[in-house]
């Protein structure tokens, strides 16, 4: 069971980013590019110990955030994925909620987890998309 929630917002964080970070690299997926990150991460635990890890963009304009980069701990089993992201979930949009924000979109790659998400409400808009990265510096 999930015992505590601790929402870190990553402004000046580097722990928020080293944890992640390395998580990333536990899961051999190669690191989201620097500077590339918001300001808004969001990191819930369990008995003081990190378990997900996401990031939220959240655009000024529309009132729509983007919940990207969502990673787990190494190492957690399946129940323990989706009781860790389930609680990493419900504070993302808690923070929306709380700027007034109306809609979350994402992109998931590998079934399970599109499944997961749309068993928590989102709707597939596209398929088979890429993301893809140009950086202008």
């Amino acid at each position: 069971m999930m015992e505590s929630k601790v929402i870190n917002v990553r402004e000046g964080d580097s722990n928020l980013l080293t944890v992640f970070d390395l998580w990333w690299d536990g899961h051999g997926q190669e690191r989201v590019p620097v500077g590339f990150l918001p300001k808004c991460g969001v990191m819930a635990e369990q008995n003081g110990r990190p378990v997900a890890v996401t990031w939220l963009y959240m655009d000024n304009s529309i009132g729509a955030a983007w919940v990207a980069w969502l990673t787990t701990r190494p190492g957690l089993k399946g129940k323990e994925s989706v009781r860790a992201l389930n609680y990493l979930l419900e504070s993302v949009e808690e923070v929306a909620d709380e700027f007034d924000y109306k809609l979350l979109f994402t992109m998931a790659q590998g079934r399970g987890l599109q499944s997961w998400f749309k068993r928590r409400g989102f709707i597939e808009n596209h398929s088979g998309m890429s993301q893809l990265f140009k950086s202008l510096k």
